[in-house]
């Protein structure tokens, strides 16, 4: 028996429906990475088609996490590219259980690869096993 109900959420109606119960989440994740954007601007994003929300629902209906996905942009080559820009759990093993799901949703609609981005050294534990390798190392520095 499945452990988890997944729904996307495309639409402007949907996602306007649902903001209310994943927006804490997004919040959380933005306190723990510390982004240059803020929940509106996931909000705004998602309003204007340019992402969508991928929900993670237990049995009993409660909402367990939820990840934003957004199209991360490839001025070099015609790929295309699904990008993880948020993920949130409220219960353990749900985000790490919607990959399967998110490699769907890349394949029905023409993603080539699938990128996360994060600050947080615990995803380096997880992406390997997830079928993510290690692409490039980011370093940045204040101007003074």
């Amino acid at each position: 028996m499945e452990k988890w109900n997944f729904l996307l959420h495309t639409d402007q109606q949907s996602i306007r429906r649902i903001w209310q119960d994943i927006e804490p989440g997004v919040a959380e994740v933005i306190g723990k990475t510390r982004p240059g954007f803020i929940s509106a601007d996931v909000y705004v994003t998602c309003m204007s088609g340019h992402a969508m929300i991928l929900c993670t629902y237990a049995k009993d209906g409660s909402l367990a996490g939820h990840v934003v996905l957004g199209q991360e942009a490839d001025g070099f080559t015609s790929s295309k590219t699904l990008m993880i820009w948020t993920a949130f759990s409220k219960v353990p093993g749900a985000a790490l259980d919607t990959m399967p799901v998110i490699d769907s949703i890349a394949k029905e609609r023409g993603y080539d690869y699938i990128t996360m981005h994060s600050p947080r050294k615990g995803w380096l534990r997880h992406a390997e096993s997830l079928g993510f390798k290690l692409r490039e190392h980011v370093f940045a520095r204040k101007v003074t």
